[in-house]
């Protein structure tokens, strides 16, 4: 995907919800990174970033915070409308959001390389933190070089974590084609196809969110 896909597919989305009555509460799409930043990175953590992650930000964006709202009456009556969604845990929210800059904090550092008596943490990237406390990360352990995506959660110790897409271009891809939903696991599960393990554009619950938000 290249910078002006992205910049087109993200906008369609954030219109969708403000049409709908809905909240973009960020929607910043940074500059490429350069590739003397990567290497830098690399160095730091003696390991090598995922290629599509590599390639997505020095020739996309560096840095992207996308978010959006449904807390109002209009949201209710969305997900009155979705057969697939339970009472309690409503379509809601969603999130997009890294900065390349942020490996080379300390904090980030730490949390590579002290995994906190978790095993689950070992050889895994932070991209980002749910607001939950959950945290999405890159599983450096798996071979190749494109990683998968994966979901952890924060209340479940020593427990695998979930993963969202095989790799990050398909990470990207398959979430801005469900309509940018989540990032918290009771919101993204819907659109989760359990055998591919893999956010899915293609399934029923997918498609139905798209057409009750105008994406369709």
């Amino acid at each position: 995907m290249d910078r002006e896909s992205f910049i087109e597919n993200a906008t369609k989305i954030k219109d969708a919800i403000l049409k709908i009555g809905g909240s973009v509460t960020a929607f910043e799409i940074g500059e490429p990174t350069t590739g003397q930043q990567i290497n830098h990175i690399q160095n730091l953590y003696q390991t090598d970033l995922p290629e599509d992650f590599i390639d997505f930000c020095t020739s996309v964006s560096g840095a992207v915070n996308i978010s959006w709202s449904l807390f109002n009456s209009k949201g209710r009556e969305i997900n009155e409308g979705l057969h697939f969604v339970k009472k309690l845990c409503p379509i809601y929210s969603g999130a997009m959001n890294w900065n390349i800059e942020s490996y080379l904090s300390e904090t980030e550092r730490n949390i590579y390389s002290n995994p906190c008596n978790d095993p689950e943490l070992i050889g895994k990237l932070h991209l980002f933190d749910v607001p939950n406390g959950d945290m999405v990360m890159f599983d450096l352990s798996v071979k190749g070089s494109q990683k998968p995506v994966v979901y952890l959660k924060h209340d479940e110790i020593c427990v695998p974590p979930l993963q969202l897409a095989p790799n990050f271009e398909l990470y990207i891809k398959n979430l801005l084609a469900v309509g940018l939903v989540g990032s918290e696991w009771d919101q993204i599960a819907y659109f989760i196809d359990q055998e591919k393990q893999c956010i899915d554009p293609t399934l029923p619950s997918a498609q139905e969110w798209r057409q009750a938000i105008g994406l369709c």
